[in-house]
């Protein structure tokens, strides 16, 4: 089980320029199991868990594959008056990763994104979509960036 401490902004800064990206999340993926943490608000309601998946690019099948939630649970949390605590954890966290990622992405010049696939970023697998809304957030108050569409099928 991990718990959640502060990520500090000069991880991310050196790691945005290099997060990697897989076709597919890897076989051997296992998805963090958080404990508790006072650094977080853990009281998170059904509309809220529902506006941070929309705001981050994430559906309810590419977070169930990220955190290992079910996917029928995430689709009953969407609906639910308050999502248990460890999935509040969880979202929570990735919200302060995705911050970090667009502030950080202030200091690249240019990166490559794809039209699928999943990145890594801390101990998570997201979908690209994820990665593109980065790129779109920080774009939208930065110029003169060089993002490049890649189309290869590599992993």
């Amino acid at each position: 089980m991990h718990y959640l401490t502060a990520v500090p902004n000069d991880m991310i800064v050196q790691s945005v320029d290099s997060l990697d990206w897989s076709a597919e999340v890897p076989r051997d993926y296992k998805p963090p199991a958080f404990g508790s943490c006072g650094a977080y608000n853990t009281v998170l309601t059904g509309d809220e868990f529902y506006l941070i998946m929309d705001r981050l690019a994430i559906s309810p099948l590419d977070l169930s594959r990220a955190t290992g939630f079910p996917q029928t649970s995430i689709l009953f949390w969407r609906r639910s008056k308050q999502v248990p605590t460890n999935v509040a954890l969880t979202v929570r966290h990735l919200q302060k990763l995705t911050h970090g990622v667009i502030n950080a992405l202030d200091h690249v010049t240019g990166c490559s994104f794809h039209n699928y696939g999943y990145r890594k970023i801390g101990d998570f697998w997201l979908p690209e979509s994820w990665w593109r809304m980065c790129l779109a957030r920080n774009s939208e108050r930065t110029i003169m960036k060089d993002f490049h569409y890649s189309h290869k099928r590599s992993r």
